[in-house]
């Protein structure tokens, strides 16, 4: 018992050892333009539903700048914010975008994530996104720049970020920051799980406090990680990788270094079609 203790530690002496708390990126002031963030409307949501701009929030967007892979970047941050500080929870729901252009996980959660006065902030990571955000506003994103690689260090640095206290959220007493994705989105996630270890804070905590995928592709297991993780694969998924053997099925665990929950419900598909009515008959 006393060797495998012994095991136990070197490991995790280890693990900390290899780790390194990335770079804290520049980031801008609030832009005010030119033109708009988002294409109008800016959540896809019918006009019956409940819309963000009821909500006692502030929606800003900032650019940050930085290093990753060796390499200069600029992105863009969308932060929603509770206009009342004191009213904030503890806690920043971040979600990598979809590589349709949206943060989805946000869209379909907005009444939870809003009503609970959460943080919410959208994180632009990678090469597609930027030549969207071109496509949509040249003018306004001229000297936004991400290359291929870079994804991972960019969701840590934006990670660290926003649990430094500075910055866009220096007035709000964060606690806790999760990262979501969808879809192709939780594809990102999934590929930063691995960086999850790599990336952590100067006392060697998670930069990311737990992590939410749905709609996840590919039949294997998640890997384990040291935070709460939640999967919630979908009728899809399921269907899809019946006929092979649904593997990326593994038991829920409460132990301290694998807290994790795979939550399969009945009728779920892949995309929101309570208020997006394109998607009536998704599987």
């Amino acid at each position: 018992m006393k060797q495998l203790l012994a095991l136990v530690l070197l490991t995790g002496a280890a693990t900390t050892a290899a780790a390194a708390t990335p770079a804290l990126p520049a980031v801008s002031a609030s832009v005010p333009g030119p033109g708009l963030m988002y294409p109008d409307p800016a959540t896809n949501v019918v006009p019956e539903a409940r819309q963000v701009e009821t909500f006692p929030y502030l929606t800003e967007e900032f650019f940050v700048s930085g290093t990753a892979n060796a390499a200069p970047y600029a992105t863009r941050i969308i932060v929603r914010r509770p206009k009342d500080v004191k009213a904030f929870s503890g806690t920043v729901v971040a979600e990598a975008q979809h590589a349709g252009g949206r943060s989805l996980v946000f869209e379909w959660s907005r009444v939870s994530i809003l009503t609970r006065n959460h943080v919410f902030v959208e994180i632009v990571h990678g090469p597609a996104n930027i030549a969207q955000l071109k496509t949509f506003n040249a003018e306004r994103y001229q000297t936004l720049q991400i290359a291929p690689g870079q994804s991972n260090e960019i969701l840590a640095q934006v990670g660290l970020l926003l649990k430094s206290r500075g910055g866009v959220l220096a007035p709000y007493d964060v606690r806790r920051v999760t990262l979501m994705g969808t879809s192709a989105s939780s594809g990102t996630v999934r590929n930063y799980l691995p960086a999850h270890a790599e990336w952590r804070m100067a006392n060697g905590g998670p930069i990311y406090d737990g992590f939410l995928l749905t709609s996840t592709n590919g039949n294997t297991p998640l890997p384990i990680v040291d935070v709460p993780m939640i999967q919630m694969p979908t009728q899809t998924e399921v269907h899809t990788h019946a006929e092979a053997g649904i593997k990326y099925r593994r038991p829920d665990s409460d132990e301290p270094g694998n807290r994790f929950r795979l939550y399969e419900v009945a009728g779920m598909p892949h995309n929101n079609s309570r208020e997006m009515r394109s998607f009536l008959g998704d599987p």
